[in-house]
């Protein structure tokens, strides 16, 4: 499960060091987290298409993109024609969908829509966002298509304003079966302990396998892949849960992880026999990750006065990035995983060690997982699970 080969691999270290970068700033203390970093990543790379000067330079910064547009754009077709290809192939199911909302009139670039369209295989729909409500029902029926009905009203007339001019949407739908599936008949209730000194009770699913496993001194890290060809020596899409060897420790683990200690738990994975206790869980979530960006120095893209976003529009008046906003959903049960995420970016304009016996994965309590597409080294989700039953 190595990581980066080779220049080509650069977006996809990059994307890494994106999603660990938030993975750090999402602060949610006890509470349940799901994020998609890979959906996040298309939708900021369309935008980036558009962006020019100082904007375009601090989001390179931020989002660790390739200075050059056309070098990123030519990776990100690449990574998405491996994940569908897996796809096509019957391996697991994974939709990405791309669609740029532009009120009537507009006028978007002819370069910039062509760039999308080869890129990110996005088309144009012309809207009237003074309709609000009617407006709203034709993208979150776009949603609900491309998520397989997980998530069906993101959109709402609250995000509309008179200056709202055009409203970019990004959506991946991802549904995968275990390798080995867990017995529903081995699944029992047993205590999880949300906090080391609380417990609930929980469905918790148990089986014995031989799977990429590695253990350290804080953690212990497994790879728990998903369905894939017989005939290939490692799958497609694995689930990668990190469990810290003590209770109450996961915040300091995921606020503190970084790409060269990531790197190393993958390279440390080994194949051998595990007994694996995991919880059923079910997680909705729902952020904007605006001040993160912000604070990652993503600045100028949400400023009215200095946005540069003159590859996409050539208006006279300022245009810059309203806010942006994802909602993610995973279900994890004995046959496999089913997640999606949906991102929404809005713009607006005007003034304004191995043991030798068999070793024990038991996750009772909180853990860190990510869905990683192995091949291209693709984090598709990342998830925090403090509380099965929450």
């Amino acid at each position: 499960m190595l990581i980066w080969k080779s220049e080509k691999d650069l977006l996809v270290r990059g994307g890494t060091e994106f999603a660990l970068d938030l993975l750090q700033k999402l602060k949610v203390q006890d509470k349940n987290l799901f994020f998609s970093p890979y959906n996040l990543t298309n939708l900021l790379a369309m935008v980036y298409a558009g962006a020019r000067g100082e904007t375009a330079a601090e989001m390179a910064e931020a989002l660790h993109f390739p200075a050059d547009h056309q070098t990123l754009h030519a990776q990100v077709a690449d990574v998405d024609k491996q994940l569908r290809s897996g796809s096509k192939k019957g391996l697991y199911e994974l939709r990405i969908g791309n669609r740029i909302w532009s009120q009537i009139g507009y006028p978007l670039l002819q370069s910039f829509l062509d760039v999308v369209a080869a890129h990110y295989w996005s088309g144009v729909e012309q809207v009237d966002f003074s309709q609000g409500e009617p407006t709203c029902q034709v993208m979150n029926r776009w949603i609900k298509d491309q998520t397989a009905g997980l998530i069906t009203e993101l959109v709402n007339t609250g995000m509309f304003t008179p200056e709202t001019r055009v409203l970019l949407t990004s959506a991946i739908h991802f549904k995968g079966l275990w390798l080995s599936r867990f017995r529903k008949e081995a699944t029992r209730d047993e205590e999880f302990w949300v906090s080391p000194h609380r417990t609930v009770r929980t469905p918790m699913m148990y089986q014995q396998v031989e799977v990429p496993y590695a253990e350290y001194v804080d953690v212990q890290v497994l790879a728990l892949p998903y369905r894939h060809r017989e005939d290939w020596t490692e799958p497609d899409i694995s689930m990668v849960i990190v469990l810290p060897r003590n209770r109450g420790e996961l915040n300091n683990i995921s606020t503190q992880l970084h790409l060269g200690q990531f790197g190393r738990w993958l390279y440390g994975l080994k194949s051998q026999t595990v007994e694996i206790f995991l919880p059923k869980f079910e997680i909705t979530s729902l952020y904007s990750p605006r001040s993160l960006l912000m604070e990652l120095g993503m600045v100028n893209a949400f400023a009215p006065m200095t946005a540069d976003f003159s590859g996409m529009t050539q208006a006279t008046e300022p245009f810059w990035i309203g806010d942006l906003l994802q909602e993610a959903y995973v279900k994890v049960d004995e046959e496999g995983t089913e997640a999606a995420a949906v991102s929404s970016l809005w713009f607006c304009t005007g003034l304004v060690s191995t043991r030798l016996s068999i070793p024990v994965f038991g996750a009772d309590h909180p853990f860190l997982f990510l869905i990683r597409h192995n091949p291209s080294g693709s984090i598709l989700f990342i998830g925090r699970v403090n509380n099965p039953q929450a």
